[in-house]
């Protein structure tokens, strides 16, 4: 997050392709302002470290992030891309090998992964629903 926020400052037309993000509690200020002035937006808040989907949850305050522990949180795009009405993430696995010249192998397989649920608007109704807004 640190490193796609600083390419982010310096290339910002180049790299407007990921959400807003802050490394909490690093920014919990920034984040704070923003959830405040943006009472409706909603956030994704991931654990540092965690794997599998374990501790990652959905809000719209900034105070509901713990006050212990390190954390990302991400604007949530509410119009993600579906297939057949279900949110899914891509895995593409390469290899750089070097950058001048750029050497890099990409796997010819990959990996898609799908929500159980079916998408639907964050709501108040279901902000708390993992098998509709998570992929792991």
């Amino acid at each position: 997050a640190n490193n796609l926020n600083r390419v982010r400052k310096l290339l910002p037309a180049e790299y407007s392709f990921h959400p807003d993000t802050w490394v909490l509690p690093d920014e919990m200020l920034s984040f704070t302002r923003v959830t405040t002035d943006h009472k409706n937006r909603t956030y994704i808040i991931k654990p540092n470290g965690g794997s599998q989907g374990r501790g990652i949850f959905l809000t719209r305050r900034a105070a509901d992030v713990p006050a212990e522990g390190r954390y990302v949180a991400q604007r949530y795009l509410n119009k993600p891309l579906l297939i057949d009405g279900l949110k899914f993430d891509l895995r593409v696995y390469a290899l750089i090998t070097s950058f001048t010249p750029l050497r890099a192998y990409v796997m010819s397989e990959g990996l898609a992964r799908f929500c159980t649920a079916g998408y639907e608007s964050v709501s108040s109704k279901n902000l708390e629903n993992q098998f509709m807004h998570l992929t792991n």
